[in-house]
């Protein structure tokens, strides 16, 4: 339904409040499911979600990564759990305006936490390190192919390139709408320059 619909049902109040009150607090309750297929759904109607009500849901928005960010992180997720997080960050990161609304709304509003930083690169980043040195401890690969930590290393490893990617895309984008084209140097401080905002608010 959400996917199907157009930007005035979209946009309507009655919808924006009957998800902000039902659908979000159930979709939280059951993103921590240990059943697959009810896990796989619930990530996708976040997805959903984000790409149609993020100017809506920030609290909710906030909420949901910090839940994937301690799933990503918890000794106790399943392998499957935490690739299939991957799997939905990658499909966030893959859209640069998303990316960068995000982080225009989170990271650089001092009453919000730092999204994009603190629930979802660093906890990749954490996660890449974490498992290289397990993969280091128990040497490596075995004989049937790569580990499961191996495997989860590669994909935080390319989730890292695409965030990367994503700024770069962003920033293409940019200097394509402004005549004057910034100098390399400037391109790169962008999104960094934008961080320096939400700290020299501090």
């Amino acid at each position: 339904l959400i996917e199907k619909s157009g930007p005035v049902f979209l946009s309507m109040p009655e919808i924006v409040t009957a998800i902000r009150n039902y659908l979000c607090p159930a979709l939280l309750r059951i993103t921590v499911s240990t059943h697959r297929e009810i896990f796989s759904l619930t990530l996708a109607i976040w997805t959903s979600l984000l790409t149609h009500f993020r100017y809506h849901l920030k609290r909710e928005i906030s909420a949901f990564f910090s839940v994937l960010s301690s799933l990503l992180e918890s000794f106790f997720s399943t392998h499957w759990q935490k690739i299939m997080i991957i799997d939905t960050i990658d499909r966030v990161l893959q859209h640069p305006q998303l990316v960068m609304d995000l982080f225009v709304s989170f990271d650089c509003d001092i009453n919000s936490p730092n999204l994009v930083e603190d629930l979802i690169v660093n906890p990749i980043a954490r996660l890449v390190q974490l498992t290289h040195a397990e993969s280091s401890t128990q040497g490596g690969s075995s004989i049937t192919g790569a580990s499961p930590e191996s495997e989860i290393k590669e994909r935080g490893v390319q989730s890292l390139v695409l965030f990367l990617k994503s700024l770069v895309v962003w920033t293409s984008n940019r200097r394509e709408i402004h005549d004057d084209t910034p100098s390399p140097a400037t391109s790169r401080a962008t999104f960094a320059s934008l961080g320096d905002t939400k700290r020299l608010k501090h």
